[in-house]
């Protein structure tokens, strides 16, 4: 067994001294590992963001070109809706127009022979 005056014989300065010899060497080991190490993690962030970036940009620009499309087209059907609202009020107008006619001129009995209906007895046929 090792027993104190071991190490504080003659030869225990010399102990000592490469024990820490050999603990500063591992701390300078440990701490250049993790520069190192430090280092590349940073530079892998750093490419990850540049690349991150680059898609975030292209997205957006994806994103406006899509918005201008979206645009241009409820243009377009903004425009069919109200050329086809033209087109079904100008019928129903002509078609509402036609039968208020109709009415009145029923109502004053102004209607032609040939445009009033004929009505059917019982019994007797039209020839």
């Amino acid at each position: 067994m090792i027993g104190p005056e071991d190490y504080m014989g003659p030869l225990g300065g010399k102990l000592a001294l490469a024990f820490a010899a050999g603990c500063s060497l591992t701390f300078l080991f440990c701490v250049g590992l993790g520069r190192w190490l430090m280092g590349q993690l940073v530079k892998a962030k750093d490419d990850q963001m540049a690349l991150l970036i680059k898609r975030i940009e292209h997205l957006e620009q994806d994103r406006a070109e899509e918005r201008e499309d979206h645009a241009r087209q409820i243009a377009a059907l903004n425009d069919r809706i109200r050329v086809l609202e033209a087109l079904t009020i100008g019928q129903v107008r002509g078609a509402t127009q036609a039968a208020i006619s109709e009415l009145q001129n029923e109502v004053r009995g102004n209607v032609p022979e040939a445009a009033r209906p004929r009505r059917v007895r019982k019994g007797s046929e039209p020839k």
